[in-house]
Order: C-alpha cells, then sequence, then structure tokens
C-alpha cells in the first residue's frame, strides 16, 4: 500500500493535525480490512538506530533501515498521535518523527 508522505521512514510534517488524523485512520482501516504485506512510503530520513533520523539535507546515508514498513508501522503511527495530542513540537519515535507545527527547514 502506497502512503507517500503520510508514512516512511523519516520526518513527517504535520500542519493540518485533524486531516492527518483522518488519512492515517483511512489508512489503517483499509489495511485492516485488506491483505497489505508492505508500506511503501515516499523516501527514507531514519538511521537504522530508533528514533534517530539523518541531518537535513544529508545526501550519503548508509545505514538507512528498509523502506517497507509493515501495517504494525501504521498502528504505530495512530498510537503516537494519540500521544502527542494538541503539543506542537518534534516528537522522536522509533521508525518515524513527528513534526507537529514545526516549520519545514529543509526548504526554508
Amino acid at each position: 500500500m502506497l502512503t507517500g508522505d503520510t508514512l516512511y521512514p523519516g520526518r513527517l510534517y504535520v500542519y493540518d493535525w485533524p486531516a492527518f488524523t483522518a488519512t492515517v485512520d483511512r489508512l489503517l482501516a483499509f489495511a485492516e480490512e485488506h491483505p497489505v504485506g508492505h508500506l511503501l512510503g515516499a523516501h527514507i530520513e531514519m538511521t537504522r538506530s530508533p528514533g534517530v533520523d539523518y541531518v537535513i539535507r544529508t545526501t550519503y546515508q548508509p545505514e538507512e533501515p528498509p523502506l517497507e514498513p509493515g501495517v504494525a508501522d501504521l498502528r504505530a503511527l495512530r498510537q503516537a498521535i494519540d500521544e502527542v495530542g494538541d503539543t506542537p513540537g518534534i516528537h522522536p519515535y522509533e521508525k518515524f518523527v513527528l513534526y507537529h507545527g514545526v516549520p519545514d527547514r529543509h526548504f526554508g
């Protein structure tokens, strides 16, 4: 299942928390009702170390994890949404980092 920029091993920039939550809920509902072996996100920004992402603009990433997370990672994202709630900031998790209301410094 393609998840694009909604879930991948990296920084997930979220500016519209309700829309993001609704999208994750739809993806999770679909994955629970259909046989989904892997998820395929847009790219990788994480290292193999849990909760550690590469520095922005890194071009050499020799310790990347596999791109294809599983449905369990989508469940972990949904749990992270509940944990973060309305608290803006940078919230690192094992396989992604939620940037809730934080500007994307990659392009700015």
